[in-house]
């Protein structure tokens, strides 16, 4: 047998128990894969979340955040940025004017203004002295913004550093404390900080953190509701906007067993997971919550109120922006992640992932690769996948529900990869045993090919010598010219059980014999093979009546015969001068005689049962008279019982009208070959169903 791919070690691993072991294994992996938590797994699992999210974004039923955006427009009609604390003081004034509960600065302002009389008079030194000294007097812009600031409820903001700044822990924070007796240690850390001018920072009502947390793939998807900077937790600008809009004087994180577990505020409440982030479902930017500063500053009338909204004011210019990457836009500034985060904590629609989310993701995983395990190698791949095509359906359809009804984070990815890992596992085990048995087979068709191919080659040469044992009707010495014979003998299979003989017994008298063993193929054969021997070794041996010739046959024959096989046959001995036949009949079929210009003609005897059937039976002799020209015809029942396709028999009759339809003279070759050209027309491809064996001997006329 010729080795494959399927024979090879991993190959029969891959079979053992029906692939069952490995497609186990290869969950395993999975498993592991999803619980290591690696890039990979997480890139998957982000991309099915954002894909929730693109679909079933966050709705927005009320507008709690305003942004009050310096945008293109801004720039263009008050100049580039920075522009002068004082426009920004103005700008706050005329927002906290319009209702605004709390303002929040998305800006950090971490130097002195440029812009401030001070520094152009000191930009200026060829100034007359008296403009210097008036320059000189005036408040500075930072002063003129610290003033406003003082008057009006401001959160600015700060920035987390990885690096540490030396003023890190002198700089003011609101307070946090810790109540409930966790650990904290998750909470996003920082080492320094980028704050405000000293001048702004005293004044501000408040200090917030602008920093995101961007994944590796650069998407903000978390936000930190509260961190650590040297050690001294601190608020977001979100929370912080918060606090001050609420008039709360403090922050207070509440910890678990498992971590954090939210952040309280005044009366609010604020869930957080155990790092006290937040996941968010963004709604996406919408114009709404977009007012151009440009417009607040304008003179002229507008119907511009932030009556009971909190602001947040941000820089949007092209190429000054905060731009982030989020799952509902590829770009997003800054200040509008700031409003979703605010809107997030304030309608408490942030993303949860409890833990009992993550074991019902195993269980399911479990459960769908088991169900495939057992199902897909009893009933194959086609219906492996449709349960495949049906799990994944179910998978991601239950996941997206539980993300529209209770905005849980359940990842499907997971059970559905370990579901395509198992299929795919369990097809190529398919594949692969399909392989082995489809070479078995064809090792044991060729096995079977040979084997049938040496035993057509014996039976072949079998029929070859069966064939070769029967005498030739145009090779029989001393034939008297008035005799002319002619025989044809075709096995229903390879070999058969029909037979004739014919031999001349003396000078004038032929010895003719048709017979036919009981069954087919080679029992047949080998049985008539011997039949034939000891029939014509009785009749050279003995000079005596055809009756006595056939008890003879019958008792030798019976003794040679362990499988109880019996012979129907017709043996008799026709004299050359006068056409005289004398013959017995063994439970054969009649012979008929064809008289030219006349109806043929049944022999009918008494005859007696086959040869092997009883012993000494007596067979009576029976005789018939050939007129020259008369044709005695010898057939076996494979002519009369030959059958079509839909089991009509030849018959007798049809026999009898073939014989009955010859006029004139004919030969016993014309005779033989007309009489199974008939036989094979009716039976038209028919399978034959028995030996066809046919002998024709003509009396011709003296002379």
């Amino acid at each position: 047998m010729v080795a494959g791919w399927s024979d090879a070690p991993l190959a029969r691993f891959a079979t053992y128990r029906r692939g069952r072991v490995l497609a186990a294994l290869v969950v395993g992996l999975v498993v592991l894969f999803q619980i290591a938590g690696s890039e990979n797994s997480q890139r998957l699992q982000h991309a099915v979340f954002d894909f929730y999210q693109r679909v079933q974004p966050r709705e927005v039923k009320a507008i709690p955040v305003a942004i009050v955006a310096i945008d293109e427009q801004s720039l263009r009609q008050y100049g580039q940025w920075p522009w002068p604390r004082t426009l920004l003081a103005r700008l706050i004034d005329r927002i906290h004017a319009a209702g605004a509960l709390s303002i929040g600065l998305d800006i950090i302002l971490a130097e002195p203004d440029r812009m401030s009389p001070q520094e152009f008079a000191a930009d200026y030194p060829g100034l007359m002295p008296d403009l210097k000294s008036r320059l000189t007097d005036l408040p500075s812009n930072d002063a003129v913004l610290a003033e406003t600031l003082s008057r009006i409820p401001v959160v600015i903001g700060r920035s987390g550093q990885f690096e540490p700044t030396p003023d890190a822990a002198a700089a003011s924070f609101t307070p946090v404390q810790f109540q409930g007796g966790g650990s904290a240690a998750g909470i996003t850390r920082f080492r320094g900080h980028l704050t405000n001018v000293p001048g702004v920072m005293k004044a501000a009502a408040g200090f917030g953190y602008l920093n995101a947390i961007r994944d590796p793939d650069g998407q903000v998807r978390r936000m930190p509701v509260v961190m650590t900077i040297d050690g001294q937790t601190v608020p977001s600008m979100a929370l912080e906007l918060i606090r001050s809009a609420l008039g709360a004087n403090w922050i207070t994180v509440n910890t678990g067993d498992r971590g954090v577990a939210s952040v309280e505020v005044g009366e609010a409440l604020i869930e957080t997971d155990a790092r006290a982030r937040l996941s968010l479902h963004f709604s996406g930017p919408h114009a709404q919550r977009r007012v151009s500063a440009a417009d607040v500053l304008s003179d002229r009338p507008t119907n511009q109120t932030f009556a009971g909204q909190l602001v947040l004011v941000g820089v949007t210019g092209l190429g000054l922006a905060d731009i982030a990457t989020t799952p509902v836009a590829a770009r997003m500034d800054g200040v509008e992640v700031q409003a979703e985060f605010i809107e997030n904590m304030l309608y408490g629609t942030r993303l949860k992932r409890p833990p009992f989310v993550v074991w019902s993701e195993l269980l399911v995983l479990a459960a769908s690769a088991l169900l495939l395990i057992i199902l897909l190698p009893r009933h194959g791949p086609v219906l492996g996948a449709g349960v495949l095509a049906a799990l994944l359906a179910t998978q991601f359809g239950a996941g997206f529900q539980a993300f529209t009804q209770a905005s849980l984070l359940s990842d499907p990815s997971g059970s559905a990869l370990a579901s395509v890992a198992a299929y795919i596992s369990l097809t190529l085990t398919h594949v692969t045993e399909a392989d082995r048995d489809r070479r078995l087979m064809n090792a044991q068709l060729e096995r079977e090919r040979l084997e049938n191919a040496r035993m057509a080659g014996e039976l072949a040469a079998a029929r070859d010598i069966q064939i070769g044992i029967l005498p030739n009707p145009a090779e029989i010495e001393n034939l008297p010219a008035s005799l002319d014979v002619h025989a044809s003998l075709e096995p229903a299979r390879e070999v058969g059980g029909d037979l004739y003989d014919l031999h001349m017994v003396d000078q004038h008298r032929l010895y003719f014999m048709i017979g036919d063993v009981s069954g087919k193929g080679v029992p047949a054969s080998l049985f008539m093979a011997l039949s034939k021997a000891l029939c014509k070794s009785a009749v050279l041996r003995e000079n005596a009546s055809i009756a006595d010739l056939m008890m003879t046959a019958n008792g030798e024959i019976s003794r040679e015969n362990p499988a109880s096989m019996f012979v129907t046959a017709v043996a008799g001995i026709i004299d050359s001068r006068t056409g005289e036949i004398e013959f017995c009949n063994a439970g054969h079929d009649h012979p008929y005689v064809v008289c030219p210009g006349q109806p043929a003609r049944l022999l009918e005897s008494t005859g007696g049962p086959p040869l092997c059937v009883m012993d000494d039976f007596p067979y009576p002799v029976e005789r018939a008279q050939l007129r020259p020209g008369d044709m005695l015809v010898l057939t076996t029942d494979g002519v009369s019982e030959a059958m079509t396709a839909d089991k009509q028999m030849y018959g007798t009759a049809r026999l009898s009208a073939l014989l009955d339809a010859f006029e004139g003279e004919i030969e016993p070759m014309t005779m033989v070959g007309e009489i199974y050209k008939d036989v094979k027309t009716f039976a038209d491809g028919a399978e034959p169903n028995d030996d066809i064996t046919i002998l024709a001997l003509k009396y011709r006329p003296a002379g």
